[in-house]
């Protein structure tokens, strides 16, 4: 008689020692319809060193065994985008049997409150997305693992655009993040309504205010309308921080200290002040950003905007006599050109199936895999790998043809552009601008109250040290709880 080994996954280590009799002919290996079963036998331990002179490992769902699955959380709610992670699911788990990828959609609004509970609970995705703010505080509070073993994987650092991952992912000597895309904003503006008025693409701080101001015609019509609700934190920041970048001006120095009050940020506030005043209207602090966008500009409630090219191709669609009259240019220049860039990445959690993790990042970025999702809405998302940024046959797609002067603009913010506060580098406070509501109050004061501008800013930088403090004992206490 012979001895049989049972161990579970949960338990490799516990092994029960049952009686029964010497059958190894009969054990065959299992079919891929239940690839949770697995039979091995005692010359495949004594070839591979696991365990000598041992029966047979059986391994059945009765007794423990458990499908491994990938949870998967990301934030792309469009029906296109949805569709082509689901298609690509499929395909990996056709490639890898016994693997299923369990995607929940998470949108951006609630990422951060969504992987803080997770985390305070345990239960932590494998993969999931955020930018970086998102994913420097998960690393500061614990929540991810680096991915420096996925980038070698992927190829190194020459799979990646250059200077991308030193600008977005990395932090303290660790790759935080592996890219997925990038965006930067262009100046979007209606090439029909300046025509009609004689005017040329805005270039300049000047021009931008004098062709804005020739196009506002209330209360149809507004030549730049502002979207800065606090609902969401990035309508401010989305306007203000190229501004304040083509003026020399940053949130934070490399160090992550507020750097708010100073002469050139004064000064690009002031000009946003006095661009709202003269071309926008009053619903400015009642709009969102990601939410109202699309549909202002598809009204032609506003002639101007900054926005990433995603704009045109959902216009073109829903639209077409506005998405079909809708460009762009570069950012409006003052010292030089304010690029507002964000890389958007996958992250790995501390959840339960790191190593399966890895492979779904891996095969997202597959060619034909991230070209295809690449491409479902064209002009949306920027490559971040050389291979298709290289590729001729991604970049003949009608919409890139149509346009191509767009496009480099687009790719030259994306090689030099970075995320608010991040100019000098990734830093642990860049989650500040997220959470706090020091911007808002700031407009609300100077345009509501009529406060004096210096001292508005003046208060915010003190508004946004305090703020920082209460963020940083906030992760502490996170970190505790765990």
């Amino acid at each position: 008689m012979n001895e049989r080994l049972v161990h579970t996954t949960n338990q490799l280590n516990n092994f029960l020692r049952l009686k029964i009799k010497e059958k190894e002919s009969s054990i065959t290996p299992v079919s891929n319809q239940d690839a949770t079963i697995r039979f091995v036998t005692r010359r495949h331990f004594l070839e591979t060193g696991l365990v000598a002179g041992i029966g047979a490992v059986v391994l059945t769902k009765q007794q423990g065994a458990q499908e491994r699955v990938i949870r998967f959380w990301h934030p792309y709610t469009q029906p296109q985008r949805t569709e082509v992670m689901q298609k690509t699911a499929v395909e990996f788990e056709k490639a890898n049997p016994g693997i299923k990828v369990k995607i929940e959609i998470v949108p951006w609004a609630n990422v951060n409150e969504r992987w803080r509970a997770a985390y305070a609970e345990g239960t932590l995705p494998d993969v999931g997305v955020g930018n970086p703010p998102d994913y420097l505080d998960m690393w500061e509070t614990g929540a991810i693992v680096p991915v420096d073993d996925v980038i070698t994987a992927l190829g190194g650092d020459g799979r990646f655009i250059s200077g991308i991952l030193d600008r977005h992912t990395r932090f303290q000597g660790k790759t935080l993040a592996v890219p997925h895309y990038m965006h930067a904003l262009v100046l979007l503006y209606r090439k029909d309504l300046l025509k009609e008025k004689g005017l040329e693409p805005p270039a300049t701080w000047e021009d931008l205010s004098r062709v804005a101001a020739a196009l506002t015609m209330p209360p149809d019509r507004y030549g730049f309308q502002q979207l800065w609700s606090r609902k969401d934190w990035i309508g401010i920041p989305w306007v203000l921080y190229p501004l304040m970048q083509s003026n020399g001006g940053d949130f934070f120095d490399k160090d992550g200290n507020v750097t708010f009050n100073t002469p050139e940020n004064v000064e690009a506030i002031r000009f946003l002040v006095q661009l709202y005043k003269e071309a926008s209207s009053p619903a400015a602090f009642e709009l969102e950003r990601n939410k109202d966008q699309i549909e202002v500009l598809s009204k032609s409630r506003s002639a101007l905007d900054l926005g990433t090219l995603y704009a045109i191709p959902e216009l073109e669609e829903e639209n077409p006599a506005v998405g079909n009259q809708l460009v762009a240019t570069y950012p409006p220049r003052k010292k030089q050109v304010g690029w507002f860039t964000f890389a958007n990445c996958l992250v790995l959690f501390k959840g339960k199936n790191q190593e399966d993790g890895k492979r779904w990042i891996q095969f997202l970025l597959q060619d034909e895999n991230y070209s295809r999702f690449l491409r479902s809405i064209p002009g949306a998302m920027m490559p971040v790998t050389n291979s298709i940024n290289q590729s001729s046959e991604f970049w003949e797609h009608p919409f890139f043809r149509k346009h191509r002067e767009e496009v480099k603009i687009l790719q030259e913010g994306v090689a030099h552009g970075s995320f608010p506060g991040a100019s000098q580098g990734l830093h642990a406070n860049l989650g500040l601008l997220v959470e706090s509501k020091a911007l808002p109050r700031l407009f609300e004061r100077i345009i509501k109250e009529n406060a004096d501008i210096e001292k508005a800013v003046a208060q915010t930088q003190q508004e946004f040290e305090a703020e920082l403090t209460k963020i940083k004992a906030r992760r502490q206490d996170l970190t505790k709880k765990r």
